[in-house]
């Protein structure tokens, strides 16, 4: 079978890929006390950090009960899905961005298209990186989660409704600035409030697993029926950024309301009749344990 070049993208981005995924059990720690890159007390630090943030054992195994926990947690489902909404916005500009762009300005060279490509991605770039700064700092992710939704959102808004070339191509920074951010804002949301590393551990796969299926679906939103505005497309993504913005606020108020509780001593019944091992084990599920906002 003929390998055409385009292919080639896929075929070196994919093997690298598989390279890196074989040698991480070797080169990457399991724990911080293993971690060769820190001194000794660094790693002292970072086990002891573990205990006291997260009320967790940095030698816990992965059990049918961290599964099942993980699994049953709501807002797991909270992020999963709101990964899966904006992995729809963002593999579909991955995949259809110069396609669109062309289309924008039909005399524009496939070189100028991909050009015009970059600054969309570089702004998203420097963005994505200040807010992972900012909620880190703050401790928060759905305020966040929730602007840039409704930043994508009007992006979209641009993208469908206006006839200008360059007031769409606007848009599309709103787009790439306000979507980019959401996929590694869910996915930290969810593993932050997913305790201990057993429970983390599945949380993060299970995020994943559910959120990526939002790449198949990105395949279908832009046809080439559909151009040169693709209103199917961005309608599509529309409603994804505003589903986006729901899940944010309702992941803002149920933390916010299970924080509220345990302050006030409502799920201290957790503890009841249980050792001090198996206190440690509830996790998130702790009563003094407290969910990020």
């Amino acid at each position: 079978m003929r390998l055409y070049t385009w292919r080639n993208i896929f075929f070196f981005e994919g093997i690298i890929t598989c390279l890196c995924g074989l040698a991480a059990p070797i080169w990457m720690p399991n724990k911080p006390g293993d971690c060769k890159f820190l001194t000794e007390r660094q790693r002292m630090i970072a086990a002891e950090r573990l205990i006291r943030e997260h009320r967790v054992d940095e030698d816990e195994q992965v059990t049918w009960a961290d599964v099942r926990r993980a699994m049953l947690c709501i807002h797991n489902y909270t992020c999963a899905f709101g990964f899966f909404l904006i992995n729809i916005t963002v593999q579909g500009l991955s995949v259809f961005l110069p396609t669109i762009i062309k289309d924008l300005n039909p005399t524009w060279t496939n070189t100028q298209t991909q050009l015009y490509s970059v600054p969309p991605y570089v702004a998203a770039c420097a963005i994505a990186v200040a807010i992972a700064y900012v909620s880190d700092k703050t401790k928060q992710r759905g305020i966040y989660l929730a602007i840039f939704s409704l930043i994508a959102l009007s992006g979209f808004c641009v993208m469908r409704w206006s006839s200008d070339s360059w007031t769409r191509y606007g848009g599309i920074f709103l787009i790439t600035v306000g979507a980019f951010p959401g996929g590694p804002g869910f996915l930290s949301w969810g593993i932050n409030n997913s305790a201990g590393p057993a429970v983390r551990a599945v949380s993060t796969a299970y995020i994943v697993s559910l959120g990526t299926i939002g790449g198949i679906v990105s395949t279908w939103t832009y046809m080439p029926t559909d151009a040169p505005k693709y209103p199917i497309g961005h309608t599509i993504n529309i409603a994804g950024q505003a589903g986006t913005f729901v899940l944010a606020v309702f992941g803002i108020l149920y933390c916010y309301r299970e924080n509220r509780l345990r302050a006030a001593g409502k799920r201290d019944h957790r503890l009841e009749g249980l050792s001090e091992h198996e206190q440690q084990k509830l996790g998130y599920r702790h009563p003094r344990f407290k969910y990020w906002t």
